[in-house]
């Protein structure tokens, strides 16, 4: 391997001065690049030796674009949500879709993640996405350069260069939980209005905590009457779930995470709801539950565009049964299982404000304690000690 000026001597009759890297692969075949300085060339020198003597070097000639390294990124999705979200991203990575993966810089990661923040240039009239979508975008185009490393086509992910910076605060607001009159309203608006499908679903997911698409994919299979149970096994598929015929139910291969799959017992008033929807709106065994007014199976961008006019999204009603569920006194580890959150970690960043109960419950756990132990009651103060 060497670094050559060009020319080797005085300045170039037109242009400046390139210093250019030449080494021979692990098969023997000559490559070459250039470089405005000298500081830039020796440094790619460097990393091209380290890699050859890792046997990690990759051809980057040979490597694809981001774009069409995001066939294989896309490809890989184990569920149709995250499938979702990669073609959206997909649509979403700008200048950089063209640029081959080796040719990626964590300046120009930087730059892509300004974007999303003031405004992307290729979406006109964006002024920015959230911080959270931001992260989620980030976590994918990560996802994608690190599995380019595993598979060979990178040495190093420029991606492991860049920070995003503190994390934000993930907790549910106290303020967005509706309450329960807020949602008593919005059932007798419904109920009056011709919307009782939209009511009944309403009401099964504040009893249940059930995702809108596992909501508008409920099977009346699926609803245990006996020992009022709804099992969740699957979800309706996404507007992003491939093609469909109008009218045609389409439910998607995988829910969102694998803990998502679980059994809710709900209460005699639910099951009684849900009967009283299945004599009004018959549907076989195998058939949605719920239909649309237009007869067709809902989805979770359609269910959320119905609750659009009412103050609060269908997924707070997730969050009220999550904050009733609280309340009872139930753990972390039940109230994770019943919501199919991955980990109980999720649960506490999502949850753990609304357990600051328990600071009481344990303040007067310890005062039982120390009266069995001490003979101390409540109110009391020890004796003083003095202290020679």
């Amino acid at each position: 391997m060497s670094v050559q000026r060009r020319p080797k001597t005085g300045k170039p009759a037109k242009g400046s001065v390139k210093w250019v890297v030449r080494y021979r692969d692990p098969s023997g075949r000559e490559h070459s690049r250039s470089f405005p300085t000298e500081k830039a060339a020796k440094a790619y020198d460097q990393e091209q030796q380290r890699a050859l003597q890792r046997r990690s070097w990759v051809d980057e000639k040979a490597a694809p674009t981001l774009d069409e390294l995001w066939d294989t990124w896309e490809a890989s999705a184990t569920t149709s949500g995250t499938t979702a979200v990669r073609k959206l991203v997909r649509k979403n990575l700008g200048e950089l879709a063209d640029v081959s993966i080796t040719r990626i810089t964590p300046a120009m990661l930087r730059a892509w993640v300004a974007h999303l923040r003031g405004g992307r240039p290729w979406i006109d009239g964006c002024t920015g996405l959230s911080e959270n979508t931001i992260r989620n975008y980030w976590a994918q185009l990560s996802g994608a350069l690190n599995q380019a490393v595993d598979d060979g086509l990178l040495v190093a992910s420029p991606a492991a260069r860049v920070r995003l910076g503190a994390a934000p605060d993930t907790r549910v607001k106290r303020v967005t939980i509706p309450r329960v009159d807020q949602v008593r309203e919005l059932i007798e608006t419904c109920d009056a209005t011709g919307r009782d499908t939209l009511a009944t679903m309403v009401i099964l997911a504040a009893s249940t905590g059930m995702r809108s698409g596992e909501v508008a994919g409920l099977r009346w299979r699926n609803v245990d009457r006996v020992n009022r149970i709804v099992h969740v096994v699957e979800q309706a598929a996404s507007q992003h779930d491939g093609k469909r015929r109008a009218g045609e139910a389409r439910w998607s291969p995988r829910l969102k995470t694998s803990t998502s799959r679980r059994d809710i017992p709900v209460s005699p008033a639910t099951v009684q709801r849900l009967l009283e929807h299945r004599l009004r709106h018959r549907s076989a065994p195998d058939e949605p539950l719920f239909l649309t007014p237009t007869g067709r199976m809902w989805r979770s961008d359609n269910v959320s565009a119905a609750m659009s006019s009412f103050g609060f999204r269908f997924h707070d009603l997730r969050h009220l049964y999550a904050s009733h569920l609280i309340r009872q006194g139930l753990g972390v580890k039940a109230v994770q299982e019943l919501l199919g959150h991955a980990s109980a970690s999720t649960t506490l960043d999502t949850y753990t404000h609304l357990w600051v109960d328990e600071w009481d419950r344990a303040r007067d756990a310890s005062a039982d304690l120390v009266r069995d132990i001490c003979g101390i009651e409540d109110g009391e103060s020890p004796a003083p000690v003095v202290v020679e």
